[in-house]
């Protein structure tokens, strides 16, 4: 019964909240013109009295950003495995590739 009377009473606070919001002008305008005012853009007074932001350049992201080889470039390069079980055949592996995941595989095994 109490739940009920507090969720009539929080109903009836958040309404006469929001009617005051609407309705009742705070130095000239409501708040909620102000509210709204806030996330309007205004246009600037006079064009040349606008502070520029300067331009800035795109950051480079890494590889997707370099510039594409060039189709000789691509002929020279070694294939590249287009499918996961190529990529991880141990004729891809260097010996350095080799020694590191030794290095990794037995330092995993002393962990445990």
């Amino acid at each position: 019964m109490f739940g009920v009377l507090k969720m009539l009473f929080y109903t009836f606070v958040a309404v006469v909240v929001g009617v005051f919001i609407g309705t009742m002008p705070v130095g000239g305008r409501t708040i909620a013109e102000r509210i709204t005012g806030l996330y309007q853009v205004s246009p600037a007074e006079s064009p040349g009295s606008a502070k520029r932001r300067p331009v800035r350049g795109e950051p480079s992201r890494g590889p997707a950003r370099k510039q594409p080889k060039s189709p000789a470039a691509l002929a020279a390069s070694p294939p590249v495995p287009t499918s996961a079980g190529a990529a991880n055949a141990p004729e891809g592996h260097s010996a350095d590739d080799e020694k590191a995941l030794e290095r990794l595989i037995a330092a995993r095994s002393k962990a445990r």
